[in-house]
């Protein structure tokens, strides 16, 4: 079975179980065997990029038995119940090193509700992902698909560490956004 992304459904399922199993050799073996493949929409996921499924699944945006349904794995189904209960700070060291890998329009590619990696890693909260994307280019004044920027999910969300990242790289503390 092919995936939208180019490559089959077992290549897709090698970078997730590589980040799971915390093998950084792997991930960049994938890497390599998929190039410019990170940023690209898949069929079957609802739009998401493989860099977008790995931080929703990574850090918990995604729900048993809701959106994860979306990715159809079966038998690997066991495979994704322990990736959304893993040890997240272990496996975001890899994510921020494929982060570093990807080009800046990899990592504003939005899925099909107009999420990017870079809003789903401020609102989960992952410090080390976020200034790595913000050291790759990433606009820090970049919005989610309601209009709020960054700065604002961080105050609305009470992440004051996240909020103080993007406050110094530059973002714009202006009180204004697109809608509420």
């Amino acid at each position: 079975k092919k995936g939208g992304y180019g490559g089959s459904d077992k290549e897709f399922r090698k970078l997730f179980e590589s980040v799971l199993h915390d093998d950084e050799r792997a991930m960049l073996e994938w890497y390599k065997r998929n190039p410019g493949r990170i940023g690209e929409r898949m069929r079957g996921v609802q739009g998401d990029t493989p860099l977008i499924g790995l931080i929703k699944a990574c850090f918990g945006v995604l729900e048993e038995g809701g959106l994860l349904d979306a990715y159809e794995l079966g038998d690997v189904w066991s495979v994704w119940k322990d990736m959304i209960s893993f040890e997240a700070n272990r496996q975001e060291r890899l994510v921020v090193r494929l982060v570093g890998l990807c080009k800046v329009s990899d990592l504003i590619v939005t899925d099909f509700k107009g999420q990017n990696a870079f809003m789903l890693a401020v609102n989960a909260n992952r410090i080390e992902i976020v200034k790595a994307m913000l050291e790759k280019g990433v606009d820090p004044d970049l919005k989610d698909y309601r209009g709020r920027a960054a700065l604002h999910e961080c105050i609305r969300m009470g992440l004051s560490d996240c909020a103080r990242l993007l406050i110094d790289r530059g973002c714009s503390v202006s009180l204004s956004q697109d809608s509420d």
